[in-house]
């Protein structure tokens, strides 16, 4: 099973390899070494968004991630304070 996610950007607000690299640290904050997660960057609407596809048992030790409130909210927090930075 695999948790599916995304991230969006204003039209205008960013370029595609910045909303990626932005997608990449989102990424790896969240999920670090753990688990594998493949990102995208979509162009195919008038914004730019990316997309995130994230193995829901880690590599490393087995364990499952889970997704809930809690873990949703502190995606949104660290993808805000990213978005700031860039």
């Amino acid at each position: 099973m695999a948790f599916h996610g995304y991230q969006s950007f204003a039209k205008g607000e960013t370029t595609p390899e910045i909303a990626h690299k932005i997608g990449v640290e989102l990424a790896h904050e969240i999920w670090g070494d753990r688990f594998q997660v493949i990102v995208t960057t979509h162009l195919n609407t008038d914004h730019t968004h990316n997309h995130f596809v994230v193995n829901s048992v880690s590599f490393e030790d087995g364990l499952r991630y889970y997704d809930n409130h809690t873990s949703y909210s502190r995606i949104r927090h660290y993808s805000d304070e990213l978005c700031n930075e860039y």
